[in-house]
């Protein structure tokens, strides 16, 4: 989900230097100042006394003997061991220029204090000058020929040094970097991952620009940034790959520069995202998220495991916070102009809901354009349209869908007597599903085990399926029922249709009215079968005209043209074993198959088997980091072969 951007004021991102710890309500005030931001990231504070004994005495007063902020100097040579600390981390820290005193201190401990860490901060800006000339010198020296040549000698057989730079800010970012870095490993490559040491420092343009200048990468992979918006971190020198995860505000405006000839992009590739078009469509890659088969796979847990996850249902999100709060940090978000708008889509979603079940709901980017096309001459942003769904209208949505398929899951379970769980930060504190509410699970074994040993778990999304958590279930051999996306089914079966009409298969009639070409459906039961299952869904949408002939099916051509277009989408409802039976509209629909997989183990086992064995084939870490350097060494015209070398 798309969130406010974060700002931390620089004397935070540094941190602080304190001299003389005797003030302790002073200090208290100082610590307070420093937070903990809700991301987690917590402001450094360095701490100085000269004297011993008032140092042991106000740390044990303080309570801060334990608490890694903190980072301490004691005794006569306190300064000059809190300076050679900085310096051995010059490469990874930003460099301090707060002083502060906090009670007794010697005024010149803190004039010289001032001056060294100024010092040190020019000592750093030139080494990264240095840094930067380096790699721009290698840089200068690397035409296309000598890219070409490297990614041949990579599709032969030679490692490729790759550069994964992540944050531990982001649980998913880090996990899928790391996940991406081992499977890349086992093709065969030289992986370096690179994420801040601690939950005090920030990711910085000296950590980065460092390990590139000593690595040499012949790839960067970088997460949600382009590279022409981050050149203080990702200087140009190496093919860079930004791997986009979430719908980031700034991918919907222009790039400050454009990319360079060796700047790609994998991932969401967002349609109409201006910092994303401007890449060629040649160096974008289109995926969904990949889960990383060492993590999630069938093998039975341990039985500690297994008793401690067993239950009848689950879901697994940290998105606990209400739909009022949600808008509310949206409004904060958004400039005040906007905030009519975004009422205005908000009345547009409470109406999407009362509708969702029982309706084709067309809610996607098109039509949130069409039905909003008027406030086009209410604004100056050509992209709002564009921030409004990905940054308020489809999260928001998601947001309503999911908390409404929990409290249909809770009467569910009040009714049949089912255990119920819900795993996730702040649940403990939502006003009616705290009852279920059952802490955060560590993306690791204990995920896995969930997934695994609930009779069922959960999803709703507006989108319908397609996420990373229905596949990381899948790949654990579970069963997730998703929240039916009528628009989705009505997708894939026109693709199917359309897969039909391409085939083999031979038109074997011709209409009265103008003599073209059609099947009779007699003759053709799959064709047939796709038809009839269009009568299953709700009232379609304008222009659904199939029922115009009751015994032949006659290809729209003008149609049949957009349909194709769809098919270099993913196409997810192909990788459930039974996408209606595993899906969910209504209350009625999402109870049956609850009580189904609770009380008919051959039924939920067959429909987690069938649908293990076709995600496991495309959407594995595996076969996304394969995808990614047959891409990228096809791009850089050097394709790689096809039954040898590390890429086969």
């Amino acid at each position: 989900m798309t969130r406010a951007p974060v700002h931390i004021p620089s004397e935070q991102l540094e941190g602080v230097v304190v001299v003389g710890l005797d003030d302790h309500e002073a200090l208290r005030t100082l610590i307070q100042s420093c937070p903990t931001h809700p991301f987690g990231f917590t402001p450094p504070i360095y701490i100085l006394e000269t004297d011993l004994s008032r140092a042991r005495e106000s740390i044990s007063s303080l309570g801060i003997g334990t608490d890694p902020r903190f980072h301490g100097a004691f005794g006569p040579n306190a300064g000059r061991e809190l300076i050679q600390h900085l310096r051995s981390q010059i490469h990874a820290l930003s460099i301090p220029t707060r002083v502060v005193t906090c009670g007794v201190h010697d005024p010149h401990l803190v004039g010289w204090l001032t001056d060294e860490l100024l010092s040190l901060r020019d000592e750093q800006s030139h080494r990264i000058a240095d840094w930067r000339a380096s790699i721009a010198n290698r840089a200068a020296s690397r035409d296309q020929a000598y890219w070409s040549s490297r990614f041949n000698e990579i599709s032969a057989g030679s490692p490729a040094r790759v550069l994964i730079i992540t944050t531990r800010y982001s649980s998913y970012m880090q996990h899928a970097s790391k996940d991406l870095g081992r499977s890349l490993q086992q093709l065969g490559h030289e992986v370096y991952v690179l994420e801040e040491a601690n939950e005090h420092t920030m990711l910085t343009p000296q950590l980065t620009v460092e390990a590139q200048h000593r690595i040499d990468p012949d790839i960067v992979i970088s997460t949600n940034y382009p590279r022409p918006l981050r050149d203080a971190y990702f200087p140009p020198g190496a093919v860079n790959v930004c791997w986009i995860q979430d719908a980031m505000a700034h991918l919907f405006d222009e790039l400050p520069v454009p990319p360079s000839e060796y700047d790609f992009v994998a991932g969401y590739v967002y349609k109409n995202a201006p910092a994303i078009e401007s890449y060629p469509a040649s160096r974008r890659m289109p995926s969904p998220l990949p889960v990383s088969e060492h993590k999630f796979h069938p093998t039975p847990v341990s039985e500690t495991a297994r008793e401690s996850s067993t239950c009848d249902i689950a879901y697994i999100s940290h998105q606990s916070q209400p739909v009022e709060d949600l808008h509310r940090e949206y409004l904060e978000f958004w400039p005040a102009r906007h905030h009519p708008h975004l009422e205005l889509v908000r009345v547009e979603l409470e109406r999407t809901m009362r509708r969702w079940g029982s309706e084709i709901v067309n809610l996607n980017q098109n039509t949130f354009s069409r039905e909003f096309d008027r406030m086009r001459s209410q604004t100056d942003d050509p992209q709002l349209l564009l921030k409004l769904w990905h940054q308020y209208a489809q999260p928001m949505l998601e947001r309503m869908l999911r908390h409404r398929t929990l409290e249909w899951a809770a009467e569910v379970a009040t009714k049949h007597g089912l255990d119920f769980r819900i795993y996730g930060r702040g649940w403990d504190r939502h006003q009616t599903l705290s009852r279920y509410a059952y802490g955060e699970l560590p993306h690791d074994e204990q995920l896995r085990a969930s997934f695994q040993c609930a009779k069922v778990q959960l999803h709703a999304s507006p989108l319908g399926v397609g996420h990373q958590r229905q596949y990381e279930c899948a790949m654990s051999g579970g069963l997730m029922l998703s929240l039916r996306s009528w628009s989705e089914f009505l997708r894939e079966n026109w693709l199917s249709v359309n897969d039909y009409v391409d085939s083999d298969a031979e038109p074997d009639a011709a209409l009265v009215s103008d003599r073209s070409e059609c099947f009779s459906l007699r003759n053709h039961p799959r064709l047939a079968n796709l038809l009839s299952e269009r009568d299953a869904y709700p009232t379609p949408p304008r222009g659904w005209d199939h029922t115009r002939y009751d015994h032949v099916f006659a290809p729209d051509p003008s149609r049949s043209a957009v349909q194709k277009g769809m098919h270099n989408r993913e196409r997810p409802l192909q990788l459930l074993a039974d996408p209606f039976m595993m899906t969910f509209s209504t209350h009625q629909e999402l109870e049956e198959r609850i009580v189904r997989a609770c009380s008919d183990p051959d039924w939920r086992n067959e429909l987690s088997k069938g649908t293990y064995q076709r995600v496991s084939k495309k959407m594995s870490m595996g076969t996304f980091a394969e995808k990614l350097m047959r891409f990228l060494c096809t791009e850089l015209d050097c394709p790689a072969p096809a039954e040898q070398g590390v890429l086969s």
